[in-house]
């Protein structure tokens, strides 16, 4: 999962980015080079919820399109798979223990895991996908599987 980045260069030559669809994580460094690693920092920073958060991040703009100004940067995969499991919930209109009985878990703790930032176990992955065979599991991923 990536998320896009709109780079502005200072009259001083210093370089900041904004979030596209995150127009809140915003950071700034003396170089190009500096900045891109920076926003890899910020994002993961910020979309690193705490456990209980009722945040909804929207998900990455796929039509957005890289550019000399516009960059985008991979969510690491433990931060990216909450993210898309809480989209894809409220997309499907369930609640967390409506979510908790398709996937077969043994109660709503064990789902709500599942929202939070963590590795889930290759097991409890593959229930959801056998659950929802139309989760995009794949976006979860900086590779895109």
């Amino acid at each position: 999962m990536k998320y896009h980045f709109k780079i502005h260069k200072e009259e001083d030559g210093r370089y900041w980015a904004e979030g596209i669809e995150l127009p809140r994580c915003v950071t700034q460094a003396d170089t190009l080079q500096e900045l891109k690693k920076y926003l890899k920092d910020v994002l993961d920073l910020y979309l690193d919820e705490p456990q209980g958060s009722n945040v909804i991040f929207p998900l990455p703009d796929e039509s957005v399109e890289e550019s000399d100004f516009i960059v985008s940067i991979s969510v690491d995969s433990r931060i990216a798979f909450p993210i898309i499991m809480k989209n894809f919930r409220l997309q499907k209109k369930l609640t967390q223990k409506e979510a908790q009985q398709i996937i077969g878990l043994s109660n709503r703790n064990s789902y709500v895991r599942l929202e939070n930032p963590g590795n889930p176990g290759i097991e409890t992955i593959d229930k959801v996908v056998k659950a929802f065979p139309d989760f995009p599991i794949g976006k979860c991923f900086s590779t895109n599987i």
